[in-house]
């Protein structure tokens, strides 16, 4: 069984014993103990063999000895600005993200240095068992899932469509994604399926009741002329039955 660094655990006791004035410690003393926390808190929770246990443990000392700065912890960022919930999500670890998830103060919306929110990763790393659909659905229930990536304007929804990814997609579209949304380019995501050969995909989006197949990109090209240009005559004959019938 897993037990908490007495370290850390000293560490937060003086912590919240200078923050309610019950014992006030020296700066010096204060930045050692945020950096005893810190620094054992990721070596937790950036590692692909992370386990929801420990990070149970931690929160619930956190909880105890600190509660006052248990948010403050659980959406702390390292140098690439990843929290502990971008790591769970990357290295598709569903039980610690459920976890997280359930502490009530995790920031789902909070973006790393190179732009993405954990929503976005979840769109792109995907969920690859069944039994953690229900987590990655409230992850996009509780996030903003037309965030839109600085960089390209994508959001998670073409993200999801560019990987191929048809599990995120049908979370995506479940949790109120949109359809239609466009981004720097002006494209959209059945564009995304269209230019990639997702034939499921584009079939999935296209039975969306408010999916507009005849958008056109900044450069004029539509799903249908970007099927047709690479070649993908199933997707086309699908957007030509919608667009028609």
């Amino acid at each position: 069984r897993f037990r908490i660094n007495e370290e850390v655990v000293l560490a937060c006791k003086l912590l919240n014993g200078h923050l309610y004035k019950d014992k006030e410690i020296g700066r010096e003393q204060m930045v050692s103990c945020m950096g005893t926390v810190e620094s054992n808190w990721f070596d937790s929770v950036s590692t692909t063999k992370c386990r929801s246990d420990v990070i149970r443990s931690y929160i619930k000392t956190f909880r105890t000895h600190i509660p006052v700065l248990l948010e403050t912890i659980v959406n702390l960022p390292d140098a690439e600005g990843n929290n502990a919930l971008h790591y769970a999500v990357t290295y598709r670890n569903w039980k610690v993200v459920n976890v997280l998830l359930n502490t009530g103060c995790v920031d789902v919306n909070l973006v790393n240095k190179a732009g993405y929110s954990s929503v976005m990763l979840a769109a792109v790393t995907g969920c690859q068992k069944d039994q953690y659909r229900n987590v990655a659905r409230r992850l996009f229930q509780m996030g903003d899932v037309n965030k839109r990536y600085d960089e390209t304007g994508q959001t998670p929804l073409m993200l999801a469509v560019s990987r191929g990814r048809l599990d995120m997609v049908d979370l995506l579209l479940e949790t109120d994604a949109d359809v239609n949304a466009q981004d720097n380019e002006g494209s959209t995501a059945i564009m995304c399926a269209s230019e990639h050969g997702h034939t499921n995909i584009a079939r999935r989006l296209l039975a969306q009741p408010h999916c507009d197949s005849s958008i056109e990109d900044n450069e004029g090209s539509s799903a249908m002329s970007i099927a047709m240009e690479r070649n993908f005559k199933d997707i086309a004959v699908l957007i030509y039955a919608h667009s028609n019938f």
